[in-house]
């Protein structure tokens, strides 16, 4: 299961995310959605976190967290679906 993360700021990079996730276990994935220009970022990114209790402790522990100072939204998803292409996002 990946960890939806939005609210996030046009500077939050992928190494960002696997950085301040890493505190809770091994990341797999990290990455940051573009836009349809696949320039600028979309704002939002999902993680992927290598157990369900590194993915149990990030869900908790990120909650009310910033990041380049924009308050984190956190969520679980199922899958991640990068729509341009109806492929499994990687990182």
């Amino acid at each position: 299961m990946y960890i939806y993360v939005g609210n996030l700021s046009t500077q939050t990079a992928g190494n960002d995310l696997r950085r301040e996730f890493e505190a809770f276990g091994e990341v797999t994935k990290a990455a940051i959605v573009t836009g349809v220009d696949r320039k600028k970022p979309a704002g939002f990114g999902f993680v992927r976190m290598a157990n369900e209790a590194a993915f149990d402790a990030a869900l908790t522990g990120m909650a009310g967290k910033t990041i380049h100072g924009r308050l984190l939204e956190i969520r679980k998803t199922r899958r991640v679906v990068d729509e341009s292409n109806s492929k499994e996002m990687t990182a």
